[in-house]
């Protein structure tokens, strides 16, 4: 993987400049990724973490996915590994769930693996799965499976990507509150907005867990798993809402106009 340097090119001689960091992310995974069927047009990805993933059974007893059980099977399933670091539940897959109630899969394996539930969910239901390393994204199709970053110092988020995580992250049905401290404690910058900033009271809850994750990765899992915006400043970080209108343009929709 590139360093963030490498990647912000002309944005380090000029500071004032931003770059969407997605872009860049997005440009090099488009000529080095290769995208694959599973068990089809549902399910996409490179075929490795489709082999890490069937090695990964789910709790014993569980026989069906909903509301009650989904993410919690999902997460709980997941074992460190070198392929799938970290699986990310988008706000849009967490709103079948917990929202429309639109979730209710049977797992037809006797034993059944992490895979397995993939397969059952993106087959059975409108939840999307796709893979970019290192993270696994549960998604709709109508939302953004892909981080919203903007990189405008590029020593402090080289600083990010050096720096490893210690430990696992986990978090469930994570409120802003309790999601911005641990990742104080996570991190080498500060993280903006405060706890109980109203700017703040907006963000989904966060549901993701992994392992051996740089910092620059985990904020990017942070900012898919809330929808949220993060922007890399001098030796500190801020999240911002991203608005529906943003999600309309990235995935080449019309806009709602302004009231």
């Amino acid at each position: 993987m590139k360093s963030a340097r490498e990647r912000q090119g002309p944005a380090r001689r000029r500071a004032n400049r931003v770059w969407p960091a997605w872009h860049l992310r997005a440009a090099v995974f488009g000529l080095c990724g290769i995208w694959l069927g599973l068990s089809g047009r549902n399910l996409e990805g490179a075929e490795a973490w489709q082999a890490a993933l069937a090695k990964m059974p789910l709790a014993t007893g569980v026989r069906q996915l909903d509301k009650a059980n989904c993410i919690n099977s999902l997460l709980d399933a997941l074992q460190p590994n070198l392929t799938v670091k970290a699986l990310v539940i988008l706000p849009g897959a967490a709103d079948e769930l917990y929202f429309f109630d639109r979730v209710h899969v049977r797992l037809a394996a006797a034993s059944p693996s992490l895979l397995d539930a993939i397969e059952a969910l993106t087959n059975q239901t409108r939840l999307r799965a796709s893979f970019r390393p290192p993270f696994l994204r549960l998604h709709t199709d109508d939302e953004v499976a892909e981080p919203w970053s903007r990189i405008q110092d590029a020593a402090t988020a080289d600083r990010l990507e050096r720096r490893r995580v210690r430990g696992q992250i986990d978090f469930r049905d994570t409120d802003w509150d309790h999601l911005q401290p641990a990742l104080r404690r996570r991190v080498s910058v500060g993280i903006r907005p405060w706890t109980g900033a109203p700017e703040s009271w907006h963000f989904y809850r966060a549901n993701l867990r992994g392992w051996d994750l740089n910092e620059l990765e985990l904020l990017e899992a942070v900012s898919m798993a809330t929808r949220t915006w993060f922007t890399v400043r001098w030796h500190k970080v801020i999240f911002e809402r991203v608005s529906r209108n943003e999600v309309l343009e990235r995935l080449g929709r019309q806009t709602v106009p302004a009231r």
